[in-house]
């Protein structure tokens, strides 16, 4: 009989760990309420001639870059916020927001409060034209399948920058890259 409750038992933990493992992979990451994986069109709308008048995000095509959009009238992490949104086969795949670097530093403590220690956090002093000196830094988590990178100095000491890219979007630019490359030795 105790042979049969422990078996019982560790059925009963081996089920609840699979229903936990496929629910885990069934979400997407969210940030700030547009997800990962999911077709943009089932989350923001297309922006209309009038989209400046309404308060509602919505999204534009880039001209010059398939499958690259900009994100209007998505609240902003404080000064200077624009979130751009990659997409592959529709769905979101990749979203960068380029903010300044104290809204960095203060989006650097709250993706601690949530997300813990960043798996990579390095620091360097970075210096401009006059010669002043900044404290760099760059953290990195993985999250539901997704690498969050988050940057206070970008190409100027006060643009920092926060991407977040599924393993679908890496292993597209890795694909595209080793393409590029073939390419080049082939017209040597």
């Amino acid at each position: 009989m105790k042979k049969i409750s422990n078996l019982l038992i560790s059925l009963i933990i081996i089920l609840l760990l699979c229903n936990t493992v496929m629910a885990e992979d069934k979400t997407h990451f969210s940030f700030r309420g547009i997800s990962i994986g999911i077709p943009l069109k089932d989350q923001i709308p297309e922006c209309k001639d009038d989209w400046y008048a309404k308060a509602d995000p919505c999204y534009s095509k880039d001209m010059f870059e398939l499958n690259h959009y900009e994100v209007n009238l998505l609240p902003g992490i404080g000064f200077n916020t624009v979130t751009y949104i990659d997409t592959i086969d529709g769905n979101i795949e990749r979203i960068t927001t380029f903010l300044s670097d104290e809204s960095a530093e203060k989006m650097l403590h709250l993706l601690k409060e949530k997300y813990g220690k960043p798996k990579i956090y390095n620091t360097s002093v970075v210096q401009n034209r006059m010669s002043a000196k900044y404290e760099s830094f760059i953290a990195s988590w993985i999250i539901k399948k997704c690498d969050l990178t988050l940057m206070n100095r970008v190409s100027k000491v006060d643009d920092g920058y926060l991407v977040i890219e599924s393993v679908k979007w890496q292993k597209q630019q890795k694909e595209e890259q080793k393409k590029k490359e073939k390419q080049a030795l082939d017209v040597l």
